[in-house]
């Protein structure tokens, strides 16, 4: 068993006679090394976990490189963790008071800069009903929290550092830096750090003193520890500056930021320059008119001939979390029979997505008709109106139109004083307490407010919340797809009361019901669960089904995006479409015509960018930690395999998603674009 020097110190042996120590005065591990073979023992287990952990069909030298660059930053760590400690001892000996104020300062300080950003989300989500001195609550108790934790596991790990007594920190230690990855595991980079930086400590604390029981260290020699220190140190130096200063190829880079049990590339990637493209890529003559400013566009005029003859009522339902494969695929039509029935009349489209993976900004896009980029947004933990960008909304031109715009809000987010539902001249929230409204709830006052539309054109949004997370308003036992879907099934009900509403109050030969979704939902594709993190395809990819009865269904494959919602409903209304917008008007399919759009189909996330072409090839830039992914996605719809270190192939899209964003940006003096939004 190890035992106990007798002077311990976890910043350094007390020096003791060699020539006249006995064995229980032989100098124990040093801080410096018991700190080293913490973070050596991290490196060896997140080694094993990378394993397990990266996609199958990764190529070896891309697998290869990934676990260099992991093993060269946790040996950073290491090394500047050692090497705080050992400087330290320059105080002296046993200095535990200053040696805890010295912890705890460094902790407060990087947990300050660190911690807010991962609570951000979780602060906002606990003040939707409460307020917003919860935010300022969370994240300041986040930071406090978090700075104790080291200086607490310092604490109890030198109360345990003695015979037989070490072993129980080092345990907890181990397991804790070995299971960091199963808890919070999407985007939380901070709060990881954080664990394996406590766990680390408690581990070294405990560490610390040891020495070596006699029969061991007489099989070494004098010099063998030197040479084997010697050789450790040169090897984690040597990885250290490998994987500090030289930048990772792309694949790498992105595959480095997409788990949190990769500690430091969320923060290094973000002072090294993203790939640039290699030239100025020609815009197709087509498309030349959407990468010019069109602030002073003149407005697009309505599509004729007229789709209806009398009073259109359009009924836009939006579905939280609806990913297109649900009910593109037809695998869930036995369980989603009036959606499917929806898609097999409506005119489907088979190749729409959304604008963003968020709710929010996915509905900002569809009612301004403009991008993240374009819009003006207050940080997330802003205490004032989250949405006060000045852009018209296009309910707001209807109104103007002499057109009722109604809506029915599950949501205190998606009231007009939030900023997003300016426009509408009918609002009633229905959610009470901290629970959204249930679709049934939403559709049981539209239908009443309907009966009231004989004589008017109406526009009326509601927005069904089911199936959301947590996936528990459905079946309580499953996995969380299948929980999800029974969620779906809920809406699936509401769905068809709402068409046989249409029929049995003949409003049929008036209404157009367009039925979609804000985002996708991620069930592990990309080591991510739920939204708004992400710009891969199960979150942008929706389905969007616009129906009419007594028209036949036929499948769209052209490319669409939500943002073509705005000009399409205002073209139904036969009301101009401001030349502004982003998007185009989706009428022509609706006359069974197939038209080419010319407007590109881009997404925003979190300072992420994304430009899919028309050959399929998609490209996705992370303006935060400075990443670059292409995909083919006609030969690799699941976005496993990035093309970025392919120059001829990156170049072009790369150029053009740059080239637009160049443009199409908010230009106001002094404002930036938050990462966080509500």
């Amino acid at each position: 068993m190890l035992a106990q020097t007798s002077a311990p110190c976890f910043l350094g042996p007390v020096p003791v006679n060699r020539a006249t120590a006995t064995s229980s005065e032989k100098p124990g591990i040093s801080g410096a090394a018991s700190i080293f073979i913490a973070w050596s023992i991290v490196t060896a287990v997140n080694q094993i976990v990378l394993i397990r952990s990266l996609a199958e069909g990764m190529a070896i030298d891309t697998r290869a490189f990934v676990h260099i660059y992991d093993a060269g930053h946790l040996l950073t760590l290491a090394l500047i963790s050692a090497g705080f400690c050992g400087a330290f001892r320059m105080w002296g000996r046993n200095r535990t008071k200053i040696a805890t104020l010295g912890i705890f300062l460094g902790s407060f300080l990087l947990s300050l800069v660190i911690i807010p950003p991962d609570l951000a989300n979780l602060s906002v989500r606990l003040a939707e009903n409460r307020g917003p001195w919860v935010i300022f609550a969370v994240q300041g108790g986040g930071v406090a929290l978090f700075s104790l934790a080291p200086v607490l596991a310092f604490l109890i790990g030198r109360l345990l550092a003695r015979p037989y007594w070490r072993w129980l920190g080092i345990l907890i230690g181990t397991i804790a830096f070995s299971n960091h990855g199963l808890i919070l595991n999407e985007f939380y980079h901070g709060i990881h750090l954080f664990i394996v930086f406590s766990s680390t400590t408690l581990f070294a604390a405990s560490l610390a003193g040891a020495v070596l029981p006699d029969p061991l260290s007489r099989r070494f020699s004098r010099q063998a520890p030197r040479v084997l220190r010697t050789a450790s140190l040169a090897v984690a130096a040597a990885l250290a500056a490998y994987s500090i200063g030289r930048r990772p190829p792309a694949k790498v880079a992105a595959e480095l930021v997409r788990f949190d049990i990769f500690l430091l590339p969320h923060y290094l990637q973000r002072f090294i320059h993203a790939p640039t493209p290699q030239r100025t890529e020609p815009i197709a003559a087509e498309q030349s008119a959407w990468f010019v400013d069109r602030e002073n566009h003149p407005p697009i005029p309505p599509s004729s001939p007229a789709l209806f003859s009398d009073k259109p009522i359009v009924i836009l339902i939006t579905i939280d979390c609806l990913r297109s494969d649900v009910v593109m695929s037809r695998k869930h039509d036995a369980q989603l029979r009036s959606l499917a029935g929806l898609r097999n009349s409506s005119t489907a489209f088979a190749n729409a997505r959304s604008t963003a993976p968020g709710t929010i900004s996915s509905l900002a896009s569809i009612f301004t008709g403009t991008y993240f980029s374009q819009q003006y947004w207050l940080p997330t933990g802003s205490w004032k109106t989250p949405f006060p960008d000045d852009h018209v909304r296009f309910t707001e031109i209807l109104a103007k139109s002499g057109i009722s715009t109604i809506t029915f809000t599950g949501a205190r987010g998606l009231v007009p004083s939030f900023g997003l539902m300016r426009g509408f001249s009918e609002t009633t929230n229905l959610q009470t307490g901290k629970k959204y409204a249930t679709a049934e709830n939403l559709l049981n006052a539209a239908m009443k407010r309907l009966k009231r539309a004989t004589n008017e054109k109406v526009f009326l949004h509601l927005h069904f919340l089911e199936a959301h997370y947590p996936y528990d308003l459905g079946i309580q036992k499953g996995t969380p797809f299948e929980r999800h879907l029974s969620e779906l099934e809920l809406v699936d009900k509401q769905i068809e009361r709402l068409k046989q509403y249409i029929f049995t109050e003949g409003l049929v030969d008036r209404t157009l019901l367009i039925v979609t979704a804000d985002h996708g939902e991620a069930f592990g594709e990309h080591g991510t669960v739920y939204h708004s993190a992400t710009i891969y395809e199960e979150l942008l990819r929706v389905p969007l089904l616009m129906w009419r009865a007594n028209h036949s269904g036929r499948i769209a494959n052209e490319p669409i995006s939500l943002i073509d919602l705005g000009p399409t409903i205002l073209d139904v209304f036969g009301v101009p479409t401001p030349g502004h917008f982003m998007g185009q008007s989706l009428v022509p399919f609706l006359r069974g015509e197939d038209p080419k759009l010319t407007r590109p189909i881009l997404a925003e996330a979190r300072l992420k960018q994304a430009l899919v072409l028309p050959n399929g090839y998609k490209v996705i830039v992370d303006n935060r930690l400075n990443t670059v992914e292409l995909y083919n996605l006609r030969e690799d719809p699941d976005e496993l395999n990035s093309l970025a270190e392919d120059d001829a192939l990156l170049s072009p899209p790369l150029s053009l998603l740059r080239q637009f964003f160049e443009v199409h940006r908010n230009k106001t003096p002094g404002y930036s674009p938050p990462y966080h939004v509500w």
